[in-house]
């Protein structure tokens, strides 16, 4: 009788552990069965993950899956979406890969940068602000 009782009385909504739980979770990443002692939680969506699919945000350091983490677009580590920067192109990068140009203030992908630190904008502006070698030749030459 009591072994009826606990049968006809379990319902999956109640406060006990459901029955598919009972040896433990599913890991949300590779479908491995994890004892609920040893499972991690991401803390982006709350899915369970195994010791060797959780990843650190290189950002924040939070536990998370690989749907809640995305590339730099520079340096390729794995970051959570709120540690990721969106540029004015679209690209997704991380504040380790940006830098600032000296010449107009604003921040940019490292990888956008020219040599001297400078954005494309004020890379050409250098360029042209300097005389052509032709002219300060020809202004070098008293007539």
């Amino acid at each position: 009788q009591l072994v009826h009782s606990v049968l006809t009385n379990y319902n999956p909504h109640s406060a006990y552990v459901s029955l598919n739980e009972w040896d433990g979770s599913h890991c949300a990443q590779c479908g491995r069965r994890i004892r609920s002692e040893e499972a991690s939680s991401c803390e982006g969506c709350d899915c369970d993950l195994c010791d060797e699919c959780g990843e650190r945000c290189e950002g924040c350091d939070e536990l998370r899956c690989s749907d809640c983490t995305e590339p730099c677009e520079v340096c390729r580590a794995r970051h959570c979406r709120g540690s990721l920067d969106t540029t004015a192109r679209g690209r997704a990068v991380c504040s380790n890969c940006r830098d600032v140009c000296p010449g107009c203030q604003a921040s940019f992908p490292k990888d956008e940068l020219d040599s001297d630190g400078r954005c494309p904008t004020c890379s050409t502006v250098e360029e042209t602000d300097d005389p052509a070698p032709e002219t300060q030749a020809a202004e070098a030459i008293p007539l």
